[in-house]
This record gives structure tokens, sequence and C-alpha cells, in this order.
């Protein structure tokens, strides 16, 4: 385990353990230690086992993952680029792309010997925990703060879970998940705090890799961050085996309603002001744990961040749907609405390999 930011070897900490010496969110530190091998008879995350840190006598599987990569012509005439490509997570079991994740942590959940598990969501990863708990015979606690998806917290009471209610903000519910299962014993399966959580979402990249090689560019609704310091460890990884020769740019799109990542990129304070809340629950994060890390993987990949309002998503999630018959969720479509913005302002060449990540 490696700390992204001071460099600091971590030894064999356990994937929810902080750097000892500045606190930061550990990462595997893969490229080095394994033989990218893809089992090609096996259609879901696990493909991808011996990129992953740890083995397992026994996994958690709905079947996640290996989701399609989706050329889209239609409405890529219309927006005027020639290789516009959509990777659906939304054909993941629960609908999202945190099932890759609730089948990592649940697995390893189970190898710990826990009988309990439990993060902080908004929507998407609390649904996904719930379920795969549920498969795994795990008791799953979901902290939700008040600004959360009600068809996932929908799903999250269908299969069982115990719902806590804390918080405006996903961020007040990371704080208060991180103190409550430290006292209560229960694995710790927040994404933010979490290293598996970036082994799970780097197989997103890795199947980028084997559906279209390497885009030039790939854009990236962005909450908290985990996807897209994912994504980048993903391509890293291929870099480092040999297998591609660089890493694609990566794009954060945050709305116009809460975006401290694009200011910490754009070089502002990563200060928070109240403002009109978007439609855009998933990407509504006001203090990122990953923050510095996000802004340094942006930098590394020569990428962009930007911001996009609710009009434009909502436009963008009607085009998708129209022209190629994807229905995104909200947050989903942002990553179209950021495709338009980077070609009006000749951020992106039209001639670009672009995917845009559907994150549900």
């Amino acid at each position: 385990m490696k700390c992204p930011l001071c460099g600091l070897e971590n030894g064999d900490a356990k994937p929810w353990s902080r750097c000892v010496r500045c606190g930061s969110t550990l990462l595997y530190d893969m490229e080095d230690v394994y033989e990218f091998k893809v089992e090609q008879d096996i259609h879901s995350i696990w493909r991808y086992a011996s990129c992953i840190p740890t083995i397992y006598a026994r996994i958690i599987t709905l079947s996640e993952g290996f989701t399609p990569t989706i050329k889209a012509e239609s409405l890529g005439r219309l927006l005027g680029v020639g290789n516009l490509y959509i990777k659906d997570e939304g054909r993941n079991p629960t609908g999202s792309f945190r099932d890759r994740c609730a089948s990592i942590l649940t697995t390893d959940a189970l190898r710990y010997g826990f009988k309990h598990v439990a993060a902080a969501s908004n929507g998407n990863m609390g649904a996904s925990l719930a379920a795969y708990a549920r498969r795994a015979s795990l008791h799953a606690h979901i902290v939700i703060p008040r600004y959360v998806d009600e068809g996932k917290l929908a799903q999250m009471i269908a299969y069982g879970a115990d719902i806590i209610e804390y918080g405006v903000y996903v961020d007040e519910a990371i704080e208060y998940i991180s103190k409550l299962t430290y006292d209560s014993g229960w694995y710790q399966a927040t994404p933010e705090l979490n290293a598996l959580t970036f082994e799970a979402l780097k197989t997103i990249a890795f199947e980028i890799w084997e559906e279209v090689g390497v885009p030039d560019i790939v854009v990236v609704p962005v909450g908290g961050g985990s996807l897209l310091v994912s994504l980048w460890k993903g391509f890293k990884e291929l870099e480092a085996a040999g297998l591609i020769d660089e890493i694609p740019r990566l794009v954060c799109v945050q709305t116009e309603s809460l975006h401290p990542i694009v200011d910490k990129f754009r070089g502002g304070e990563d200060r928070w002001e109240r403002r009109p809340p978007s439609k855009a629950l998933a990407l509504l994060v006001s203090k990122p744990v990953l923050i510095d890390i996000a802004v340094k993987v942006l930098r590394d990949s020569g990428g962009w961040a930007l911001t996009v309002s609710d009009s434009e998503i909502m436009k963008s999630m009607i085009l998708l749907a129209r022209c190629e018959g994807i229905f995104a969720e909200f947050s989903s479509a942002s990553s179209i609405a950021a495709v338009r913005r980077l070609i009006e302002d000749n951020i992106v060449d039209k001639g670009d390999v672009i995917v845009c990540i559907a994150t549900s």
C-alpha cells in the first residue's frame, strides 16, 4: 500500500487504512507485482482477477462489470464527433458502476470474517452494497444524507439494509461512518475510505481498452472522485504492463451547483459556498476526501475539469435516449453535456476518440 500524495510505503496496511504520515487514502501499488492476464471465459470484473491484490476463496458476484462500450454514431453526428462512445454502466445488476465495488468489498469482508458491512452513500453505493450484502448473508448498514436518490433508497430498503440518516450532503455522512464503523467493528465499505474501491473500478479502464483500445479522452462524472482516480490507476497499470503507450486525457465533470475539484484544479480554493442544489445528486459532494488525489491524476493525464448546468444535463440525457436508445440517470448524462462544452471551447478535437462514462 502506497500513499499517492506523499509517496510513503505503508506496508501491508488494511484496505481501509490511511497514510500514517499525511492521512491520505492509500492505493495498492500494483504496477510491478502482477502479470496482466484476462480470463476470457469470465464475463464480469473477475476476468481480471490476476490484477486484484488478494486471492479470494469465495467470491460474491452478481455478474457485475463487462458492460458494453457503445459507439454513439447518431449522437456523435449531432455533436460533430466522429468517434464518440458510451460506457454504459447502467447494465450492472443494480443499475450502476458501484456494483463493481460492492462485489469486491463484500468478498473482502467475508475474507476477514466480518458479519456487518457499512457505507455512507447518497444513492448508488448504498443500493449496491445492500444487494451484495444480502447475496453474501451479511448485514448492511447505510448512512444516507438528506439529499439522497429516492429510487436508490427504495432499493436499499427492499434489500433489507439498515438505514441511518445523517447530515445534509454525503460528506457529513462519510465523516460519521468513519467513526461508526470503528466503534461498531463493522467492515468499512465507503468507496472513498477503502482502497479496494479503486481495484474494483479500474476494471472499467481495462474493459475500455479491450473494447476500443486507448481513447484520446475519457469524460467522467465526478462527485467524490473515486471513479476518476480508479480510471487513471487502471490505465497506468496497462501502461506499466507495456500494453499501451500512453494513458488517455481524463476530463472531470461537476455541476455548476457544487464543483470543489474543478475549483482546485483551476487553481482556486477548495472552499464550499452554499448554492441552489442540483438534481445531479450523485455529484453533490461538498468536501471530497479524494480532492488532492483527483487533481493530481487530472494533471498527470494532461486532462481538464469543467462544470455543466442542470439544463445542459437534462438536454443531454434526452438526446442520449432519443439518439442512441440509452437512458442514463441524470448525473450520468453530465458526461454528454461536457462533450458539447469541450467541443465549443476547442479543448478537444472533433476527430478524437472520446469515451463518456454513463455511471448509472
